[in-house]
């Protein structure tokens, strides 16, 4: 296994790991489709400032580990296909 598969394969690892972890700590929607069915408003001060709050952060945390995840998952992939020999062998 050459370095950038091991460097690959520990960042699939970690964001998998990272991901599960950020995902215990949200907690669950409230309302939701219930209060767009109702014509309940969520213009509320926790709504207009979900920006800076614990959730929000949370959320762009998990987006972004699920982005780096399934990139490093597509590369690797391709890394597979293209090169079954490993980077370090090419030629």
């Amino acid at each position: 296994m050459g370095t950038v598969e091991l460097i690959s394969a520990i960042l699939l690892i970690l964001s998998c790991v990272f991901i599960i972890v950020i995902v215990f700590f949200q907690g669950g929607s409230k309302g939701g489709m219930s209060q767009t069915i109702t014509g309940q408003s969520s213009d509320n001060y926790y709504q207009r400032n979900a920006g800076r709050s614990k959730e929000m952060r949370l959320k762009r945390f998990t987006t972004i580990a699920a982005v780096v995840f399934f990139l490093v998952a597509i590369a690797v992939n391709v890394i597979a296909v293209h090169f079954p020999n490993g980077l370090t062998k090419i030629g």
